[in-house]
């Protein structure tokens, strides 16, 4: 299997985001406890088909968001979030189109309290918005 060189600079690209350094029993000490509760820079990590698009989930103001890297230009673009609703999973569908998908409380007629939904969003990443 040839390995491309999008695929090499994506690889790379998780790793240097994870942020995997060399810790000496020294340093170790040196962590605070704090570190350890912290949501993670970036998690749920896809490369796209064509190699192209490197997507991942990250916090931004207490929500889950996708956030895409565009490993040709080098350049980050946020996803657009679904006034209040959460972000549960995404697919890549192809090298441009992502498949969301998205949970918030509603409160239906004759129903008491909220009721969780989901909904499911198609983003192109050509024409930079949702279908």
């Amino acid at each position: 299997m040839k390995i491309t060189t999008k695929l090499k600079i994506g690889i790379l690209a998780i790793f240097m985001a994870v942020g995997l350094p060399a810790v000496t029993a020294g340093d170790a000490a040196k962590i605070p406890i704090s570190a350890f509760a912290q949501w993670p820079a970036m998690s749920d990590v896809a490369l796209s088909s064509d190699g192209q698009y490197l997507a991942f989930t990250s916090q931004n103001k207490g929500r889950r968001t996708l956030i895409i890297r565009d490993l040709d230009i080098n350049k980050q673009y946020l996803i657009p979030a679904v006034k209040h609703a959460n972000l549960r999973w995404y697919r890549w569908v192809d090298g441009d189109r992502i498949l969301l998908s998205y949970m918030f409380n509603n409160k239906r007629q004759n129903i008491r309290g909220t009721i969780s939904e989901t909904r499911l969003a198609l983003y192109n990443l050509k024409k930079k918005k949702f279908r």
